[in-house]
């Protein structure tokens, strides 16, 4: 379990430094929030606690992403090592 999540984390990593897709993954889930917050708000990020709830919210999706991502990698562990054993 702990090599899936060194995996999954490396190449998060590594994908930011090398590509710009982790930028377009991380606009996304900042569009997302920012939607999502001003619906259940019904006005703009205009007072304090709007955007800390709005920050927090980002990091969630950004997390349910990651663990989507980690889930398929320990998934695609899994079948090599049972293949490999």
């Amino acid at each position: 379990m702990c090599g899936g999540l060194k995996i999954t984390y490396g190449t998060r990593i590594a994908i930011t430094i090398l590509f710009p897709v982790a930028l377009y993954l991380d606009l996304i889930c900042g569009v997302v929030s920012m939607s999502i917050s001003e619906n259940v708000f019904q006005r703009s990020i205009e007072t304090f606690h709007v955007a800390f709830l709005t920050t927090i919210l980002q990091g969630l999706v950004m997390n349910a992403v990651l663990a989507v991502y980690g889930l398929l990698v320990h998934g695609i562990q899994f079948v090599f090592t049972r293949v490999t054993s």
